[in-house]
C-alpha cells in the first residue's frame, strides 16, 4: 500500500524529467542549427579569403616578375655604362680630337643615368607596393587560419551536440518504456489495494478476526513483520488473534523507520536525530491508540444504546414480581377449582 504513493511520486518526477529532457533537446537542436548557419557562413568567408589570396598571389607574382625584368634591365644598363666608360677612357687616351664624340657620349651617358634613376625609383615604388601586398597576404592568411580553427571548433561542438541529442533521445525512449511498465504496475497496485481493502472488511465481519480488523483500521494500514524463527503451519493456525497482532505494525511506523535508515544508515546519526525519530514514532503510535480508543468508544456507545432500548421496552422489577405472583395465584385458583370439582364428584 505504501508503494502506491512512492510510485505516484516517481511518476510525477519522471514526467518533469521527461519534460526537461524535451526542452533540453529543443535547445540543443536550436543551438545546432545556429552552429550550422555559423559554419556555413565561415565556409563562405573562407572561400572569399581564398579567392582574395589567389588574386593577391597573382599580383605578387606579376610584381615579382616585373621587378626581375627591371633588375635585368638595370644590370644591362650598368653593363652598358661600364662599357661606355671603358670606351671613353680608351678614346681619351687615343686622341684629343674626339671631344665632340665624348660630349655626345657623356650626354648619352647622363641620359642613361637618368633612366637608371627613374627605373630605380620605379623599383622602389614596386618594392613598397610589394611590401603592402605581402602584408595584406599575411593578414589574409592569418584570417584564413583563424577561420579554419573556428570551423574545427564548431564542427567538434556540433558533433558533441549530436551525441547529446542521441543520448537524450535514448533516455526519453527508456523513460517512455519505463512509464508504460509503471502504468501497468500502478493498475496492479490499485487492484491489490482494492483486494486488500475487501479482504480486511471480510476479516472484520468474522467473529474470529473482528478484533484484528479493528486493529488494522485503527492503525490506518498495517505491515507484517516476518518472525526471526519461522513457526510451523500448525502454530500459525493455532495462534491467537492477540498474538497475531504482535506481528503487525502501523504502516506509518514502518515508513518512518525506512526513512531513518535511508537517511542515516550509512553516514551515522546523533542523539538528536534519534530523539526526533522516537518522537515521530510516538506520534504514530499515539495516533493509532487514539483511533483505536475512538473505535472502542463508538462500539461501547452502540452497545449502551442497544441496552437502553432493551431496558426501555422491558417491565420493571416490581411489575415482574406482580406478574409472577398473579401467575402463581392463577395456578392455585385453577388447582382449587380442580380440587373442588373432584370433591363434588365424590359426594355424589
Amino acid at each position: 500500500m505504501e508503494n502506491l504513493g512512492s510510485s505516484r511520486g516517481l511518476s510525477t518526477s519522471d514526467l518533469n524529467h521527461a519534460s526537461s529532457k524535451s526542452s533540453d533537446i529543443d535547445e540543443l537542436r536550436s543551438g545546432m542549427n545556429n552552429l550550422e548557419l555559423q559554419l556555413a557562413k565561415s565556409k563562405e568567408e573562407k572561400a572569399l579569403i581564398l579567392h582574395q589570396l589567389e588574386e593577391t598571389a597573382d599580383v605578387l607574382e606579376r610584381t615579382q616578375k616585373q621587378i626581375g625584368d627591371r633588375d635585368n634591365v638595370l644590370h644591362e644598363k650598368d653593363r652598358q655604362i661600364k662599357d661606355y666608360e671603358f670606351r671613353l677612357e680608351q678614346l681619351q687616351r687615343k686622341s684629343p680630337h674626339v671631344n665632340l664624340d665624348v660630349l655626345s657620349f657623356q650626354a648619352e651617358l647622363k641620359k642613361r643615368d637618368d633612366e637608371i634613376k627613374e627605373l630605380r625609383e620605379i623599383i622602389k615604388n614596386k618594392d613598397k607596393a610589394l611590401e603592402s601586398v605581402s602584408a595584406s597576404y599575411h593578414l589574409e592568411y592569418q584570417r584564413l587560419r583563424d577561420a579554419d580553427e573556428r570551423i574545427v571548433q564548431k564542427t567538434k561542438t556540433l558533433e558533441n551536440l549530436q551525441v547529446k541529442i542521441k543520448e537524450n533521445e535514448s533516455s526519453i525512449d527508456n523513460l517512455y518504456l519505463s512509464k508504460r511498465s509503471e502504468g501497468t504496475m500502478m493498475l496492479e497496485i490499485e487492484h491489490f489495494k482494492a483486494d486488500n481493502a475487501r479482504l480486511m472488511r471480510l476479516l472484520k465481519s468474522t467473529k474470529e478476526f473482528k478484533e484484528f480488523g479493528e486493529f488494522a483500521e485503527a492503525s490506518n494500514g498495517v505491515r507484517y513483520l516476518p518472525q526471526t524463527n519461522p513457526t510451523s503451519h500448525y502454530d500459525c493456525v493455532k495462534a491467537k488473534i492477540t498474538e497475531e497482532c504482535d506481528d503487525w505494525i502501523p504502516l506509518e511506523t514502518a515508513r518512518l523507520a525506512n526513512e531513518f535508515l535511508t537517511k542515516y544508515g550509512n553516514v551515522g546519526f546523533k542523539s538528536h536525530h534519534m530523539n526526533r525519530f522516537l518522537e515521530d514514532l510516538n506520534k504514530a503510535w499515539r495516533a493509532r491508540e487514539k483511533c483505536l480508543m475512538s473505535i472502542v468508544r463508538s462500539k461501547c456507545m452502540r452497545e449502551v444504546e442497544t441496552l437502553r432500548r432493551k431496558l426501555a421496552t422491558r417491565p420493571s422489577y416490581s411489575q415482574v414480581q406482580s406478574e409472577t405472583e398473579i401467575s402463581r395465584l392463577k395456578t392455585d385458583l385453577k388447582k382449587a377449582h380442580s380440587d373442588l370439582r373432584g370433591g363434588r364428584t365424590t359426594l355424589y
